[in-house]
């Protein structure tokens, strides 16, 4: 493993230093999911991100919350991906407000990370929280926040299982 490790960290994927540096969680969310860590640690940190961003939805509308609820569920084996489907559906037309559009989408797209292509969509999530707040210094702590959800859940060496069971092509890409 070690081998794979040292080779990883040449091809420029990421070693143990540059996994705590970093300050993007949906780097470090997109960079797990892809090397294949185990996707229902990927969906909850989506999940813990996307939460944050709760505060921006309109109160009184529990869709977000609801099928943010039904994701966390599926997380511990509560629910099932048709239950994520049918509450997802129910979020067709997100609200129009900017902070409100984008807290919408992290939601749902916690929820795709599911049932797609999990690197895109769990980094989305990510993005799309941070987006929700005003201010682009509120965005980068949102994102720098986010990171450290990342690594509480998926902690080093979880990333480093996941790169040592990569095959050799994978490194090379």
């Amino acid at each position: 493993m070690k081998k794979n490790v040292e080779v990883s960290s040449a091809q420029g994927i990421y070693d143990f230093q540059m996994w705590e540096a970093c300050v993007r969680g949906d780097l470090l969310l997109w960079l797990a999911a892809r090397i294949g860590v185990d996707r229902k640690l990927i969906v909850k940190v989506a999940c813990l991100c996307a939460r944050e961003a709760l505060i921006h939805i309109t109160v009184g509308d529990p869709r977000p919350r609801l099928l943010l609820e039904t994701v966390e569920r599926w997380t511990r084996g509560e629910a099932t991906v048709e239950d994520v489907r049918a509450t997802a559906s129910a979020l067709a037309y997100p609200e129009n407000t900017k902070p409100a559009f984008h807290a919408t989408y992290a939601v749902v797209n916690a929820a795709r990370t599911i049932y797609s292509v999990p690197a895109y969509y769990a980094a989305n999530a990510v993005v799309r929280a941070a987006r929700a707040n005003p201010s682009e210094t509120a965005q980068a702590t949102s994102l720098a926040r986010s990171a450290g959800h990342v690594r509480s859940v998926i902690p080093w060496p979880a990333i480093e299982t996941a790169i040592g069971n990569l095959s050799e092509s994978f490194l090379y890409m």
